[in-house]
């Protein structure tokens, strides 16, 4: 899949989803850190807060990274 290096982490979650209604929690590891949505009743998890942050700023050509959503199956990009 491609999609513009201008893009932000939660609209990159919605493309991701394709038709998916997202009613589960989701994740971007990226070069061992980990990018989300906080939750109060997970508490604290560790993850930056992915609002306003662009994927540009941390993946660069040719890197991968790993999309979790459900916090089960794992789709690598």
């Amino acid at each position: 899949m491609l999609v513009a290096c201008t893009i932000r982490l939660p609209t990159l979650d919605r493309v991701l989803l394709m038709g998916w209604d997202d009613y589960h929690l989701h994740a971007f590891e990226i070069r061992g850190e980990r990018y989300g949505v906080p939750d109060a009743d997970w508490g604290p998890t560790g993850e930056i807060n992915e609002r306003g942050v662009g994927l540009s700023k941390l993946v660069g050509v040719g890197e991968t990274f790993t999309y979790l959503y459900d916090f089960g199956g794992r789709i690598q990009s």
